[in-house]
């Protein structure tokens, strides 16, 4: 703190020399002017003296024939004047300081991994309009409520893990997988049925099965709890622990399929590019550059958008989009019988595919395919063998009071 205040108010280093170096300094110390760090360098003495005793020390060597030589300028004062011809530059850069200090306060980007079964529109949507926003305010932010109400509202989420990084909000998304290869969840938890089902198997790592092998379960019937009960003798219990519930649970579930395709389609070919703009977005409004009205014509839009950021989690409330415009031909085209099959083979084989990725056994596929009309469509069900459970947090604070509140009845 004391080297912190000297560099404020500035200091030299002072060479001495001369016959009566010693006089000179009890002069100083006589006089009650501050100075530190001396060294004996050679024929010479090296001090630093604080810039406001430096007049003082001139009259002081004039008595004692010491020859005075300012070896370094330091502290802030020499600073500014060095650096007085280029004032504007550092009013500037300490003004960009600021700015990005304030900017480092708020929330200016959100990205959403690992969904599948829902359009990230859809979850961005729920979060901005319910949760968080861009330019709000980080400190208001809190991960692990988000995390709970994207939970509940998407049933097909298992687990969720909400992180804040630089500006960034980063949203982690698991759909129906083996949680225990996921997650290690901390906070005392049931794993819930998110869907209904035959149970197939059921191991437990943690916490109380509350279900077996070949047990009907509804949406919502709790699988696992977190809650453990100890009993004496006599079957009554006489404490509870709080656990986070883990273990792989399978169930026999069926899914509904239907596509449809019409036979008649347009496609859409560019034939060239006849304009370019640019759409310009600062602390959420935009502005389009070079706009014109394609109104009266068909065309494709291809943008790009280029994010200002610093590094990966850095992000600026400044983006710039390209958009570019290209003149198309439409063309209606009709799909053949088999085509319209193909087609549609190869939609169910995506979905099988992307339920397969999800650790899902497909045991019967009764899914027909056939043309009504001027549409081809597919229809029918999947049984299937996936991994089931919800993470449902439990409110310990909350089950306590129920149960004082249940033991004082009792005593009454």
């Amino acid at each position: 703190m004391i080297s912190f205040l000297k560099f404020i108010r500035g200091y030299v280093v002072l060479s001495l020399a001369g016959p009566m170096v010693t006089r000179f300094l009890n002069q100083c110390i006589s006089q009650k002017l501050l100075f530190w760090n001396i060294k004996r360098v050679e024929d010479s003495v090296l001090v630093c003296v604080s810039r406001s005793s430096l007049g003082k020390i001139k009259d002081i060597s004039k008595k004692t024939s010491t020859k005075i030589e300012i070896v370094k300028r330091c502290g802030l004062p020499y600073l500014f004047k060095k650096y007085k011809k280029r004032s504007v530059f550092l009013f500037a850069f300490l003004i960009s300081l600021i700015m990005l200090y304030i900017i480092s306060l708020f929330l200016w980007d959100i990205t959403i991994e690992g969904n599948e079964s829902y359009k990230k529109e859809e979850i961005m949507k729920f979060i901005t309009s319910e949760y968080a926003h861009g330019g709000q305010r980080l400190s208001t932010i809190k991960p692990l409520v988000l995390e709970e109400r994207l939970r509940t509202h998407f049933d097909k989420f298992a687990w969720v893990s909400c992180e804040i990084k630089g500006t960034r909000l980063i949203v982690h998304i698991k759909e129906t997988v083996p949680l225990a290869k996921t997650h290690k969840e901390t906070a005392p938890c049931d794993l819930i049925a998110n869907k209904e089902g035959i149970i197939t198997s059921i191991i437990t790592r943690s916490g109380t099965a509350l279900v077996e092998q070949g047990n009907t379960v509804k949406k919502g019937d709790v699988l696992i709890s977190g809650v453990i009960s100890y009993q004496n003798d006599s079957k009554e219990v006489y404490e509870e622990a709080y656990v986070p519930a883990d273990g792989d649970i399978k169930c026999k579930t069926v899914y509904d399929y239907n596509d449809s395709i019409p036979l008649d389609y347009y496609e859409r070919t560019p034939i060239k590019r006849y304009h370019t703009s640019y759409k310009i977005n600062l602390f959420g409004s935009s502005w389009e550059l070079f706009a014109i009205d394609n109104s009266k014509q068909e065309y494709i839009l291809k943008d790009k958008k280029y994010q200002f950021k610093l590094g990966k989690t850095f992000y600026f409330p400044v983006s710039v989009e390209r958009r570019q415009y290209f003149s198309c031909k439409i063309t209606q085209k009709r799909y053949t019988n088999e085509e319209a099959k193909s087609l549609a083979k190869a939609h169910l084989e995506k979905f099988c595919d992307n339920l397969c990725k999800k650790g899902v056994e497909i045991v019967e596929n009764n899914v027909t395919i056939k043309i009504s009309g001027e549409n081809l469509s597919s229809s029918g069900k999947l049984v299937v063998i996936e991994p089931i459970g919800k993470i449902a947090l439990i409110d310990t604070k909350k089950r306590e009071r129920d149960k004082a509140n249940e033991q004082s009845r009792e005593t009454d």
